[in-house]
């Protein structure tokens, strides 16, 4: 009796394993859902009213609030509440992202004799410093909105002095209530 409730019980088992094994065999990969990426590449327009100097321009690495400082999306639906889309994100931290066109846009200026960035070594008169304070998309009013706050510095770099310190912030209103959208509104708040 014993021996047959064993074979019984490895009849089972080895049913039970065949399965198992038949069912995992059929599964199929589970997909992710994929992440889309945005960038910011609108260059700023700048108007030169001065003339032409012999001063060299370092734009300096940008820096970023930490809740700014990463590649996810922010976003915000209620007060004092930052949220992260899903699956939607900055091609790099936002911050990182405005260097270039900061450095493009001062030379389209003709007023320096040489726009560098970071990580340039060499000397420089003026050093213009970046942080961004804000970029979220404002959910509670419709239609939505960019906000966008950015802290420049102008530093003679020489003396180490401010030049000048000034806050700029734009809201755009987003055509479309989504990730895109709000890309497309921050590229129209860097202009």
């Amino acid at each position: 009796n014993i021996l047959e409730i064993k074979l019984k019980l490895k009849i089972i088992m080895m049913l039970f394993i065949g399965l198992i094994t038949n069912a995992c065999a059929n599964l199929q990969p589970v997909k992710t859902p994929a992440i889309t990426t945005y960038t910011i590449d609108t260059v700023p327009v700048i108007s030169s009213y001065a003339q032409r100097s012999n001063k060299i321009l370092l734009i300096a690495t940008p820096t970023a609030e930490p809740s700014y400082n990463k590649k996810q999306m922010i976003y915000t639906d209620m007060p004092y509440e930052l949220k992260t889309f899903g699956r939607s994100e900055w091609s790099a931290p936002p911050a990182q992202l405005l260097q270039p066109l900061l450095a493009q846009s001062f030379s389209q200026t003709d007023y320096f004799h040489a726009v560098v960035a970071a990580p340039y070594t060499g000397q420089s008169d003026y050093r213009l410093e970046i942080r961004l304070i804000t970029l979220h998309q404002n959910f509670s009013q419709q239609p939505s909105e960019i906000q966008m706050a950015i802290q420049a510095r102008v530093m003679n770099h020489r003396t180490q002095r401010v030049i000048a310190d000034k806050l700029f912030t734009t809201t755009m209103h987003v055509n479309i209530d989504s990730p895109r959208g709000g890309a497309q509104a921050a590229n129209e708040a860097t202009s």
